[in-house]
């Protein structure tokens, strides 16, 4: 069958078949091999490049209007961008209302206002939009973003949805996401991954370190310590076993237990 890999096989069995007889079998054109091929790519090679086209090409937000969406998102950004301004009262007061709005959609997004759920597609949308205008945010004013993501860090139960924005931040290109290094959001997420026991929490922790680390290596020769501490553990990870009184290793740390 033309552009099965049975009949593609024979001619390039005879190609390299040849090789030791003529010092120049690259250069001996072989028109079966070459059709063979050329079918392999015209039957499967576009028919799956057709199929990946349809799936790239679904809205998974196709119930959702996508214009009042982008209106509201332009609003948020227009009540949070950077004001700078002669008036240090009126700067106060903007910088007031940003960090009151931002800190309202990441309630919103780590799920604490439960209110706003009606059903699983608006759960989606709600998160994939506050994660933008989070991460819009934290371009603008890096260390008041970095400040409230970790007021939502240190609580358990919202530990894994602040470690999915600190992923989405790491993996941009802004030079100002390596300001984390100087906020207590650094010190937290070595905490984490000193102290938790959830593997979901220490895999997201380690790549978002990883990401940082990237951007901000200069500045994280004051973490050494931790980072040390880190790697012993994760090294040796397989050979330990958490006791029951972790937590008593850190008093001040509220511990994202086992996976259930």
């Amino acid at each position: 069958m033309l552009g099965s890999s049975r009949s593609l096989s024979k001619p390039l069995a005879t190609v390299f078949d040849a090789r030791d007889s003529a010092a120049d079998w690259r250069n001996i054109p072989d028109p079966a091999a070459n059709d063979e091929s050329r079918a392999v790519y015209e039957i499967f090679f576009l028919d799956l490049l057709v199929r990946l086209q349809l799936l790239m090409a679904y809205n998974g937000f196709a119930s959702v209007a996508t214009e009042f969406m982008h209106k509201c998102q332009q609003f948020v950004h227009a009540l949070t961008d950077l004001f700078v301004g002669a008036d240090p009262v009126l700067v106060l007061a903007r910088h007031t209302l940003a960090q009151r709005v931002m800190k309202r959609v990441l309630r919103v997004y780590v799920a604490k206002d439960r209110d706003a759920y009606d059903h699983a597609e608006r759960v989606l949308v709600l998160e994939h939009n506050c994660c933008l205008l989070l991460q819009h945010w934290c371009h603008a004013r890096p260390n008041a973003c970095f400040t409230l993501l970790d007021s939502y860090f240190v609580d358990p139960a919202c530990r894994l949805k602040v470690l999915a924005v600190l992923m989405r931040l790491a993996a941009s290109p802004h030079v100002l996401v390596a300001a984390v290094a100087d906020t207590l959001s650094c010190t937290n997420l070595l905490r984490s991954l000193c102290y938790d026991t959830s593997e979901a929490v220490l895999c997201s922790s380690l790549g978002a370190l990883v990401m940082l680390m990237g951007k901000a290596c200069h500045r994280m020769g004051v973490h050494l310590p931790d980072l040390l501490l880190v790697y012993a553990r994760l090294v040796l990870w397989s050979t330990t076993r958490v006791s029951d009184d972790a937590s008593v290793a850190a008093p001040s740390w509220a511990l994202a237990g086992p996976d259930t």
